[in-house]
């Protein structure tokens, strides 16, 4: 009998009559599978919410004309994001003196549209959708490695010449499939919560496909879905330079311990067949590689600061 995520799990009694719950027999990885997608398919499954912050920096992000109003708007109200918003803009990464960062108008002025938007998707999906009551530990796993792979995939993308402005949201997003299956987990077996190193096989088996589901229902851009559905696998697509500059980024933060992985032992190797692939759609060197893994290294720290 299997223990559940908080604590062994107790099979049912009445009348004196041992009883089984189903969720108490041993766990069929292909089962569990064919339960997840079900409900994903099922026309009541509804994907979590988006809030409605990083909802509205998405669409000024597509705008060609927004307005610099519009976007301190979004930051006005909530003290965290306006928060987050100054201590990014007085950072040394885009000022040499943070006094003259005083106003959130100056923040956003100093950061630009594309950072405003990474910051709040940054803030806004650690509050709301990589949360759990029931996986709270992996959840924290996973966010810390979307941290990791976003501010990676910028630099993979920026030494390869691989043109993206979607570079952070499709390394913050791309195994949101992940979440949203340990969010469907905690709904459809509430009353028996299954440990998550025994979730985890299927998990990794459907997360692309799960992801670009709630990629397309949260109308992220069609190259940031297209990375997310293939990012282990690099089909011959229009987005397939991306979807390696995943691979490569994800690869990176495994090695610079931020795996997505809540436990060592759920740690999988990674394909040397992909692994070349992926260098061999961006075209990279062993200088190159070098290069990129000393940028990769200064891209993360301080995360966990």
């Amino acid at each position: 009998m299997r223990a559940n995520a908080a604590g062994p799990r107790a099979s049912k009694q009445h009348f004196g009559i041992h009883r089984i719950d189903e969720h108490d027999l041993p766990l069929d990885a292909t089962a569990l599978s064919s339960e997840l997608q079900a409900r994903l398919a099922s026309p009541s499954y509804t994907p979590p919410i988006l809030p409605s912050a990083a909802v509205r920096i998405l669409e000024l992000s597509r705008a060609p004309n927004a307005s610099m109003r519009e976007l301190v708007g979004l930051f006005e109200d909530d003290a965290m994001l306006a928060a987050r918003v100054l201590k990014t803009a007085r950072s040394a990464s885009f000022v040499s003196d943070p006094d003259r960062v005083r106003t959130l108008q100056d923040a956003a002025v100093r950061l630009g549209l594309k950072t405003l938007r990474d910051v709040v998707l940054d803030v806004s999906l650690n509050s709301k959708i990589f949360r759990s009551p029931v996986y709270s530990s992996a959840m924290e796993s996973l966010f810390r490695h979307a941290r990791a792979v976003a501010r990676i995939t910028k630099v993979v993308c920026r030494l390869t010449s691989v043109a993206s402005d979607d570079a952070f949201v499709a390394g913050l997003f791309h195994d949101v499939g992940a979440v949203v299956l340990l969010h469907v987990l905690s709904e459809t077996r509430r009353d028996s919560p299954l440990p998550v190193d025994e979730a985890w096989p299927a998990i990794m088996e459907l997360h692309q496909a799960a992801g670009a589901q709630v990629a397309r229902a949260w109308k992220l851009s069609h190259e940031v879905v297209g990375a997310v559905e293939s990012h282990h696998g690099m089909a011959e697509t229009e987005d397939a330079r991306l979807a390696a500059a995943l691979y490569v980024a994800d690869t990176l933060a495994g090695e610079l311990s931020f795996s997505a992985a809540p436990s060592p032992a759920l740690l999988e190797p990674k394909s040397e067949l992909m692994s070349r692939r992926a260098r061999g759609l961006l075209e990279l060197d062993a200088e190159q590689e070098a290069l990129l893994r000393t940028h990769a290294l200064e891209a993360v720290s301080g995360l966990d600061a």
